[in-house]
């Protein structure tokens, strides 16, 4: 399968051919996962073909998100330490996120309007967004017209979209790519992908935790996803890319927070007692009862 940038997505490939369906039915979607798993060249070409389609599209994306917090005057406490967010950030965006989509299907009923959005939910980054509560958001994340895809490149895959990564760190192609994930970050966040798929026995392969393996990779996430309806995307080729994965089509309407959302998001994020915090940042894997 070949994808590239958003004007010509390539309709023989598999995902496009469900894409296009799904771009038809879809109320919402939602592409989750670690870094360097192909979600966000899934994003772009989803949102192609669902405005091609006719569809509104309004796109709500982790790293673009994220930005608006960092660079707040109240966030100037919550450093970015090695290239990790903090975990006060992690949480207010997520505070922020499952209201943001509340809002979003208040304000925009007709069912022309499609939310796409992408969260990586590991280490409790938009993690409120697979936890059930009782709240206006619950009945929209957990409908049928809603659904979590797992972009989930093979092992071979995998270790070219490493590389690559490596290769061009330093040398973005569009204004996003420099809140990219460092290779270093990444190798840690598959390894936690490891310890928890070991931990709750969902794979049979060997102990070796410093290797990407599809079958764990997809077991965790369909875990963490227990309360969604969620679609597997195999990714079994490279996937080339002509610009940045970020370059989305222009009709693509953008959320994003305002700044007095960000201030109150990041208030209610910072009183949480310590441990609470830490314990759920830690533990973002469990559908825990926090404050989401």
């Amino acid at each position: 399968m070949t994808f590239v940038t958003y004007h010509t997505p390539t309709s023989g490939s598999l995902p496009v051919r469900r894409f296009t369906g799904d771009a038809d039915r879809l109320r919402c979607a939602f592409f989750v996962g670690i870094p360097a798993t192909g979600k966000t060249l899934m994003v772009q070409n989803f949102t192609a073909i669902a405005a091609g389609r006719g569809r509104t599209v309004h796109l709500l994306q982790w790293d673009l998100v994220r930005g608006a917090f960092d660079g707040a005057s109240a966030a100037t406490g919550y450093p970015e330490i090695d290239g990790v967010t903090h975990p006060v950030i992690r949480k207010a965006v997520g505070l922020w996120a499952r209201e943001a989509v509340a809002r979003w299907d208040r304000e925009h009923r007709s069912t022309e309007h499609l939310l796409v959005c992408e969260a990586p939910l590991i280490g409790n980054r938009m993690t409120e967004l697979v936890r059930t509560r009782d709240d206006a958001t619950e009945p929209l994340l957990c409908a049928p017209h809603s659904t979590f895809y797992i972009p989930a490149p093979s092992d071979s895959v995998r270790a070219v979209i490493e590389n690559l990564r490596a290769r061009d760190t330093g040398r973005p192609r569009h204004v996003y790519e420099r809140a990219n994930a460092a290779p270093a970050v990444v190798t840690h966040l598959w390894q936690e992908i490891h310890h928890l798929a070991t931990h709750y026995g969902l794979t049979s392969h060997g102990p070796d935790g410093h290797t990407y393996r599809q079958d764990r990779y997809i077991a965790v996430y369909e875990r963490v996803l227990a309360h969604r309806h969620t679609t597997v995307l195999p990714i079994n080729d490279i996937l080339p890319v002509t610009g940045s994965a970020y370059d989305v089509h222009p009709a693509t309407r953008q959320l994003r927070p305002r700044p007095d959302d960000v201030e109150r998001a990041l208030a209610r994020a910072a009183n949480m007692p310590a441990d609470a915090l830490r314990r759920e940042t830690e533990r973002w894997y469990e559908d825990n009862g926090g404050t989401g």
